[in-house]
């Protein structure tokens, strides 16, 4: 049960660092913006390509990172899921 929450937070840390974070140096924000994620005059966030459907919809995004966290080596799941904590206590505290 232990790894199955630890692999929830490390798909949640994952999909949402790709689909709504800028990350360091806007690196996320440029990867969208090359897949193809645009965003209309309504503020409405949408994809010009099949990437770009999949990075603008963070439910869409995260059944493929939890995909991929299967086959990713388990210390990789264990940063996400430590980072996915991390952000949850600061909310909490604040």
């Amino acid at each position: 049960m232990k790894s199955l929450f630890l692999y929830a937070l490390a798909c949640w840390r994952l999909s949402y660092m790709l689909t709504q974070e800028a990350g360091p140096s806007d690196v996320f924000l440029r990867f969208r913006v090359w897949a193809g994620v645009d965003q209309d005059v309504t503020g409405t966030i949408y994809g010009t390509s099949f990437l770009g459907d999949v990075l603008a919809c963070f439910w869409c995004t995260s059944v493929w990172v939890a995909g991929f966290l299967l086959i990713a080596p388990r210390w990789i799941n264990t940063i996400l899921a430590g980072s996915a904590l991390a952000i949850g206590l600061r909310k909490v505290i604040e």
